[in-house]
């Protein structure tokens, strides 16, 4: 982004934030009126900003990134649900967002205040389904047995999976998948209770007619319950949002300004461990490498079918900036500092339909939904304290000071009665 003149605004404290401990407790940080005020300033604020990214207006650049996001997500969910679904002629969007696997209903919280604030701004709300982090597990871990005896059994959804980016994981056993309702109730007999994600497992064993990607058939059933329960979220996964052009441009952007990048990122980032008091050289994130010319880039690279994610490299030459996945170069854009990319485009284009996958991480996830997606932005708790990072980056990279309002906390505890 060209050099902007900063919006000033009072920084927002959210206070310490922790898990409540007392059944049925919500924590969200600022209150839910308070985050409605900062919703519509948000969207006022941002639609007059100025400054480019590769040459295009960022007003111009975001208004583009809300209507392909929408679409894309509509369609999306419409897929899922096997079901037509109006595209919402929204004015704001709130957005959030989790990994595919079944989380905890404290997490699970967060889509129904996406939809609490749609409803009450009379705009529209984004789940994005974190489809390129790596899958952990396909079993649930289930409490078994009087409560002075407690173990725990796993009970499969799938046959076992090798570690990989959720975007590549089909469902092996259809079966097993199936059955999974079934097994779950009964392993959760003892406990006189019927877990919540068999009440929904109908709707994901039919998603498995239109899709056999495992994500999409636990987001379809999770989407449907919320549905049944009042909420209408879209569901949007990175792997979709990523092919999106204004996406695309917003990766340009940051691989043809990264020297700068890389090192407003790593002085943020050494500047909010002192702060913290955090010896770790992990947290909240690694810092960015640079060696022999080629610099990290906060993005990752596989090819379809892969098992293991790649860190992404860049190098500038004239005209032109190179790709490397830490193994080999793989890609040259033809792309310069600010201005527009429609070569680089075409070749990320065609990068795609050859399978290969460049996919944001956290910070890179979050910093394009607020910056050029969200009105607000609804996080959990460790969301918000990494993205206190993500704030400080967007205000020295890109020139806004405004990203500590564009972002709120929300985290519940469930009763356990």
């Amino acid at each position: 982004m060209s050099p902007t003149e900063p919006i000033a605004t009072a920084a927002l404290s959210l206070g310490p934030l922790r898990v409540p401990r007392e059944d049925g407790a919500v924590l969200i940080r600022p209150d839910r009126e308070r985050c409605l005020a900062l919703l519509a300033s948000n969207a006022e604020r941002l639609q007059a900003a100025t400054g480019t990214l590769q040459g295009r207006p960022l007003n111009q650049l975001r208004q583009q990134a809300r209507r392909e996001a929408l679409q894309t997500a509509c369609r999306f969910t419409q897929h899922l649900l096997g079901r037509d679904l109006p595209v919402p002629a929204s004015q704001t969007i709130v957005v959030g967002g989790h990994q595919p696997a079944l989380f905890h209903p404290g997490v699970w919280l967060k889509n129904f205040a996406l939809d609490w604030l749609a409803r009450r701004s009379g705009g529209a709300a984004i789940h994005l389904i974190v489809d390129n982090d790596m899958l952990a597990s396909v079993q649930v871990r289930v409490p078994q047995g009087p409560p002075d005896q407690l173990r725990l059994v796993h009970v499969p959804l799938d046959t076992d999976h090798a570690a990989q980016p959720w975007e590549e994981v089909v469902v092996q056993n259809a079966a097993t998948f199936r059955s999974f309702g079934d097994r779950l109730a009964g392993a959760a007999a003892d406990w006189d209770l019927e877990p919540v994600a068999v009440e929904f497992w109908p709707a994901a064993v039919d998603a498995l007619r239109r899709t056999s990607r495992l994500a999409d058939c636990l987001a379809a059933g999770r989407n449907h319950l919320e549905r049944c329960w009042g909420a209408n979220n879209l569901e949007l996964p990175i792997s979709q949002l990523s092919q999106l052009e204004a996406f695309r441009l917003f990766f340009c952007h940051i691989v043809a300004h990264l020297p700068r990048f890389l090192e407003v990122h790593n002085r943020m980032l050494e500047r909010y461990r002192r702060r913290n008091k955090l010896r770790s050289r992990t947290h909240p994130v690694p810092e960015l490498k640079e060696a022999d010319g080629w610099r990290e880039a906060p993005f990752w690279v596989w090819r379809a079918g892969d098992q293991t994610r790649r860190r992404l490299f860049a190098r500038t030459q004239k005209d032109a900036v190179e790709l490397h996945d830490g193994e080999q170069p793989f890609a040259r854009l033809p792309l310069r500092p600010d201005q527009d990319a429609p070569d680089a485009l075409a070749v990320l284009d065609q990068l795609e339909r050859d399978g290969v996958r460049l996919r944001p991480r956290a910070l890179t996830t979050t910093m394009f939904a607020r910056l050029l997606l969200a009105d607000l932005f609804v996080h959990g708790i460790g969301g918000a304290k990494y993205d206190e990072l993500t704030d400080e980056i967007i205000a020295e990279f890109f020139g806004l000071e405004q990203p500590a309002l564009t972002r709120c906390i929300c985290r519940g505890r469930p009763p356990t009665t």
